[in-house]
C-alpha cells in the first residue's frame, strides 16, 4: 500500500507536492467538484511538478456526475475529458460517480454503460472507479451497492468508511468485509462523536479502528493506494491541513507492509 493525500480544487498544488516530498508521502489525488468541459489543461504543467519532487498520481477524482447519466446531463465529454488527463498523468485510478439515470433500473443502466468505460480506463492503465452516495451516484444504499456488484462485471468502488457510515447507514467493517474485494481505491478520514456534536480529527484520532480496516483490506489483497482526506471546517484551514496528513499517514503506516 501506498500513502497520497487529496489536493482539492484551487489549491497550489506544487506546494502539495513539495510537502508530499518532504513527508516522505508517495502520491497526490487531484479532486474535481462539477468540472466543466476543458477544466482539464494544466497535464504538462502538472506532471513537470510530479518529476520535481517525485511524487505520483494516485486518482484522479471526478465529482458531482457520474457514468450512467443521461445524454441531455451533458457529463460525458467532461469525463471522457477527465479520463484522457488522468491517463497523461500516469494516474494509477479515475473515479467518478455511477450517474443518476433517467431509469427504473438504475444498476441496468450503468451495467449497460460500464464496459465502454472501464475500456477508456484500461487504454490508459488505469482502474475505474465509482464513489458512493453524494451528487453524481445512485449508490446511496448497502442493497444497491450489493446489486451493481453482482450484476455488473469488474465493477471497481473507491470505498471510504466515513462514506460508508454516512452514505449506506452500514458498519463500516462488515461493509468493507462484504465489499472489499471490488475496492480499487481508498480514502481516510475520521470521526468523533461528542456529547454536543461531532469533531472530525485525522485518522488515529477519532473512532475508527484503522488496524481493523486495513487488516480486512489486507485479506481482500488490496495493496492499492489509501489516500488521506483531510475533512471538517477546522482541519481544511491552510494551518491545519498539513498538520492532518502529517499526524493520519503517522498513523496509517503502521498497517502496511
Amino acid at each position: 500500500m501506498r500513502i497520497s493525500f487529496i489536493v482539492r480544487p484551487g489549491d497550489d498544488r506544487r506546494e502539495a507536492a513539495a510537502f508530499a516530498a518532504a513527508e516522505g508521502l508517495e502520491g497526490l489525488e487531484l479532486m474535481y467538484h462539477a468540472p466543466e468541459a476543458g477544466a482539464f489543461d494544466d497535464a504538462e504543467a502538472m506532471l513537470a511538478i510530479c518529476d520535481q519532487y517525485g511524487v505520483a498520481i494516485s486518482a484522479v477524482g471526478v465529482w458531482h456526475m457520474g457514468l450512467s447519466d443521461p445524454p441531455e446531463a451533458g457529463t460525458r465529454e467532461i469525463i471522457e475529458e477527465g479520463i484522457a488527463y488522468a491517463g497523461e498523468l500516469g494516474a494509477d485510478c479515475f473515479f467518478t460517480g455511477a450517474g443518476e439515470p433517467d431509469s427504473d433500473d438504475d444498476v441496468g443502466a450503468l451495467e449497460e454503460v460500464w464496459p465502454a468505460w472501464e475500456e477508456l480506463c484500461m487504454a490508459e492503465a488505469m482502474d475505474l472507479a465509482l464513489y458512493l452516495g453524494h451528487k453524481g451516484s445512485f449508490l446511496g444504499a448497502e442493497s444497491q451497492v450489493a446489486a451493481a456488484v453482482n450484476r455488473v462485471e469488474g465493477l471497481g468502488l473507491k470505498l471510504d468508511p466515513i462514506g460508508i457510515i454516512r452514505n449506506t447507514k452500514a458498519d463500516p467493517y462488515d461493509f468493507l468485509h462484504r465489499f472489499g474485494g471490488s475496492c480499487v481505491f481508498f480514502h481516510a478520514k475520521d470521526k468523533l462523536a461528542l456529547t454536543d456534536g461531532e469533531i472530525e480529527p485525522p485518522p488515529g484520532l477519532g473512532e475508527l479502528e484503522w488496524g481493523k480496516l486495513l487488516g480486512i483490506l489486507h485479506q481482500h489483497g488490496y495493496d492499492g493506494w489509501v489516500s488521506i482526506e483531510p475533512h471538517g471546517k477546522f482541519w481544511n484551514e491552510p494551518g491545519n491541513r498539513w498538520r492532518y496528513v502529517r499526524l493520519a499517514a503517522r498513523h496509517l503506516r503502521q498497517f502496511m507492509a
